[in-house]
């Protein structure tokens, strides 16, 4: 027989709330710690050499003419150089040259007056850095330590570019592009080695302009550098870097109200037959009818001077216009590099702080937003590039690519989502020898159809091209993009960017410069190449120096994204 017993009951321990915060604590820190040492880490972009990928200390500026807002280096303010820091007072609007200047505020310490803006710094890009990920793959943005004082009073210097290069290969820049050969070699007897392996980072062993290396690219360059053969061929950027390094030009939403006031005509003109009177703010373009209407595109060249500055905010920075304004190529000019530090008291256009900055920049592209009417209308988005012309034919649910001048022909064509009226965002991209488009944002894939060769052979050039690089009046200084439509078509919302331009920082006339990779390590250039200290200057990074790869940015919550 089994009796039955009545079962005990467990007495609930006491839960200990101390306890559980502090061991929730040690397992967070250790989580953490973990990930740091292990996986990821975070770090601030101190300085502006990736800009405007990446940003450094920056002041947020809205121009006072224009509107547009942009990011302006404040590193000098914030961190000095050589000890000095300046406050920075004025800027150069990228989009409309605007000369303008920041508000101050004046203080009195008791021992004297002082000045100091409105608008505070910025502190760089929060970006998280994976440790286990590949970064040998080029393109990618990596953080070293640098190679020269990996730490200073222990403090470790890291710094963060973009790879362009790894062990073997030869790394060319050329008219801002960057072009690759896989198998030139460098005799001991000519190229010798260092005793210490670890001095291979140091710029003299990658052999900088090396004469078997430049001999190989004016070989490759009569050639018009042909790919599969043993010799340099262009880097191509894929669609996505493309995208993080396209730099503004101008975005027609914004215009100078100064200039308006003048009767300043616009850039983007409007020419042929059909156009409305829905174009009165300059900003959208209406078109009607079956005959070809024109919006074209000129560069104008705007001139700035600076009054006498005592640092008291009294002077004024002015535009120095001679009208009619004369347009000009397009450059590699950056507003971010165009900061004006205080205490100035020379006359200054407001971009010779902005180092080599007056390069031709060939590769364009031009975004659009399209309202087409009636299916059967046609847009074709055109850019000028030395002796050709190069389009994007939109029509009948296909695009198609031609390029014009000497070697024109038809590229490729290729279906679009374009098939009905509707809005349609357009973007058409000519970087590095390569056409490229997009709609409603997603790439049309042409594969090596788009394709053409980078032809820099010419031996003549126009009048006023000092620098022998190749620009056209008719292509490149009168018209470098333009709009054609037919049809019932209203264009607006329209923005034309710049591709990023490698300068040679150590020899600024320099027509092409070479850079050898040692095995075991990697070359890496920063995206804002004028104001850069990166490997052009001195030299490689070892393998065992290298932190990571770049992945995201977490801060701020306006910048937040995968790092391209």
């Amino acid at each position: 027989m089994i009796t039955a017993t009545k079962p005990m009951l467990s007495k609930k321990p006491r839960k200990d709330s101390l306890r559980e915060l502090v061991e929730t604590v040690v397992f967070v820190v250790v989580l953490v710690l973990v990930l740091k040492l292990f996986v990821v880490e975070a770090f601030v972009i101190p300085t502006g050499s990736m800009a405007e990928t990446l940003l450094g200390y920056h002041k947020k500026v809205e121009c006072e003419q224009c509107g547009f807002k942009f990011p302006l280096n404040a590193s000098e303010e914030v961190e000095g150089r050589k000890g000095i820091k300046l406050p920075i007072i004025g800027y150069h609007c990228p989009n409309c040259d605007f000369p303008g200047r920041l508000k101050l505020n004046e203080f009195d310490s008791g021992a004297g007056k002082y000045y100091r803006t409105e608008l505070d710094a910025t502190s760089g890009d929060r970006v998280l850095v994976h440790k286990f990920m590949s970064i040998a793959n080029r393109g990618s943005v990596v953080v070293f330590k640098y190679p020269s004082d990996p730490q200073v009073d222990h403090v470790a210097q890291n710094y963060i570019k973009r790879l362009v290069g790894v062990g073997d290969e030869t790394i060319a820049t050329h008219r801002g592009k960057l072009f690759l050969h896989k198998t030139l070699k460098y005799p001991a007897d000519e190229y010798p080695m260092p005793e210490n392996p670890k001095d291979l980072w140091n710029r003299r062993y990658s052999f900088q302009s090396a004469p078997n290396a430049m001999a190989a690219f004016e070989q490759a360059q009569k050639l018009s550098f042909p790919e599969g053969v043993d010799g340099f061929e262009l880097i191509r950027k894929p669609d996505d870097q493309l995208l993080a390094m396209k730099r503004i030009v101008y975005d027609n939403d914004f215009h100078a109200q100064d200039l308006i006031k003048l009767g300043v005509p616009p850039r983007w003109k409007s020419s042929g037959e059909g156009w409305g009177a829905a174009e009165t703010d300059q900003k959208s373009y209406s078109h009607t009818g079956t005959e070809r209407g024109f919006l074209k595109y000129s560069h104008l060249a705007l001139k700035t001077k600076t009054l006498r500055d005592n640092f008291t905010g009294k002077s004024t920075r002015v535009r120095d216009l001679e009208l009619p304004l004369k347009p000009t190529f397009i450059t590699n000019f950056m507003g971010y590099n165009a900061g004006v530090p205080g205490a100035f008291t020379s006359s200054n256009d407001g971009a010779e702080n902005a180092d080599d900055n007056d390069h031709w920049v060939s590769d364009l592209s031009v975004e659009c937003k399209v309202n087409i009417a009636d299916p059967a209308a046609s847009v074709i988005l055109d850019l000028g590039r030395g002796p050709s012309r190069f389009q994007a034919q939109f029509a009948n649910g296909t695009v198609k690519l031609v390029r014009t001048g000497a070697n024109g022909k038809e590229m490729t064509t290729r279906p679009t989502p374009m098939t009905k009226a509707g809005i349609y965002d357009l973007r058409f991209a000519n970087v590095d020898c390569r056409l490229r488009v997009w709609v409603d944002d997603k790439a049309i894939d042409f594969g090596q159809e788009s394709e053409y060769p980078f032809d820099s052979s010419s031996t003549t050039f126009e009048e006023g091209d000092k620098r022998k690089e190749g620009w056209t009046t008719a292509n490149d200084i009168k018209e470098p993009a333009a709009i054609e439509v037919q049809g019932n078509v209203t264009v607006s919302k329209i923005v034309l960017y710049r591709d990023t331009y490698y300068t040679h920082p150590e020899n600024k006339e320099a027509e092409f410069e070479t850079f050898y990779v040692q095995p075991g390590h990697f070359l890496c250039f920063g995206d804002n190449s004028a104001q850069s200290h990166d490997g052009r200057g001195w030299g490689l990074v070892p393998e065992r120096l290298m932190l990571g790869r770049a992945v995201f940015t977490f801060f701020p919550w306006s910048r937040i994204g995968f790092i391209r």
